[in-house]
Parts: structure tokens; sequence; C-alpha cells
């Protein structure tokens, strides 16, 4: 058998260090390949993923808050013009509230019999604003005809927790603003749109008064004030 180099000897035992055999030495080459190749699958797969990752500075929108980007996308409109409609939408709600508040103070006075003073009054009543208003249907008998017909009955629900819908009409006998406002014939003191000051708190001397003068009067006043 001839001599082995020193070189093919040292060789030799490198790869012994490695392996027992020449197969092993195979299978541990194969090994790393597949290694390698996992770990190659791997770096490209965090690859994609790094492309979805948003730049910095970025704002990430996901669920509602996407949805609700989306939308005001699709209305076309700039922060500042949102900001004008919606103060646009507040300025026409509170219109519409008064305009409602209004007309529900009219068909009252008109339910009521009472004069046209009456809604300026109950529009400065404290205690009707916020006032929740129903009208019910019933049935009243026509003084001319004997007959019963058909109307609506007003009631109203104060602001506050507690509060129980009343009717107007015993909501009124006990308002001394609404005293004196009847309308002739209708079961007041016969003076139509006019005052009764000693109903109201006026300190004067007892004569009938316009609105106007009464309000001039009384304006700021704790009892005027306090309705």
């Amino acid at each position: 058998m001839p001599e082995m180099p020193e070189s093919a000897f040292t060789e030799l035992a490198q790869y012994r260090a490695i392996a027992s055999s020449p197969a092993e030495v195979t299978r541990k080459i194969a090994d790393l390949e597949r290694d390698n190749q996992k770990e190659r699958e791997k770096v490209r797969d965090l690859g994609e993923k790094a492309k979805a990752i948003p730049p910095e500075g970025a704002v990430v929108l996901t669920g509602d808050a996407a949805k609700t980007h989306e939308a005001f996308v699709a209305l076309g409109l700039k922060p500042e013009e949102i900001g004008t409609l919606k103060t646009e939408r507040d300025d026409l709600s509170g219109k519409l509230k008064e305009r409602e508040r209004k007309d529900a103070f009219a068909k009252v006075a008109k339910l009521g019999d009472y004069s046209e003073d009456a809604i300026a009054t109950m529009l400065d009543m404290q205690s009707l604003n916020g006032a929740a208003w129903e009208f019910k249907a019933t049935k009243v008998k026509d003084p001319k005809s004997g007959k019963d017909v058909d109307t609506e009955e007003a009631w109203l629900t104060l602001p506050g927790d507690g509060q129980k819908p009343q009717k107007f009409t015993d909501f009124a006998a006990t308002a001394p603003q609404l005293k004196g406002l009847k309308l002739a014939g209708g079961g007041n003191d016969g003076i139509p749109g006019r005052i009764v000051p000693e109903q109201r708190g006026d300190p004067g001397n007892g004569k009938a008064k316009t609105l106007a003068d009464f309000k001039a009067a009384t304006d700021g006043t704790a009892e005027y004030n306090a309705f």
C-alpha cells in the first residue's frame, strides 16, 4: 500500500472531523443546502412584507376609521368646506327648532283662544324653553249648535327630570304671565291682546297695558323671568 502524503493525510483528518464517512459528508451537505434554501425563502417573504409597510410619517387607518375616511373622500370636500357645512347645518337646525317652537305656541294660542300677545309671552317664558308639546285629538261641544266637534288639546312636558305630561290649560292656570291674554269670549277678562297688570306682577295702577308696555316695565324683574 503506497504511503499517503502528509497533505492528503491532513485533508482526510479534516473530513473525519466533519463526518465519519463520505456518505455522511454528502448527507450533511444536502442538509446545509436545504436549510440555506429555507432561509432564502424567509428573506424573500420578509422583503415582500416590507413593501406593505407605510413610509415614515404615514397614518394607517383600519376598521371604522378607514370607512369614515373613505366616506369623506367620496364627498369630494376639503376639510374647511366640511367645517363650513357643519356650521351652516347647526345654524339651520337652530332656526328650525325656533320655528317649530313658534308654530307650537301659535297653535296653543289658537286652541286656547289667546291673543297674539300670548305667543310672544310664551316665547319669553323660561319655564317653556325646551318643553315638549303634544296635541291630542278630543271633542268639545259647540256652544252654537250644541253638537260635539273634533278639535285638539295641547299637552306639554316641561324640561327637567321627573316632569310628567300635563294639559296646557292646567299649566296656564298657574302661570300669571298668561292671565289677561284671553280673547273676548275666551273665558277671561274679555280684553283682546291686553294684559291685566296686577295679574302679572306689574306695580302699576291696575289699568290694562299692551304687551310692549308691560315688558318695558317688568323686563328683568325676578317675577317675570322666573317663568
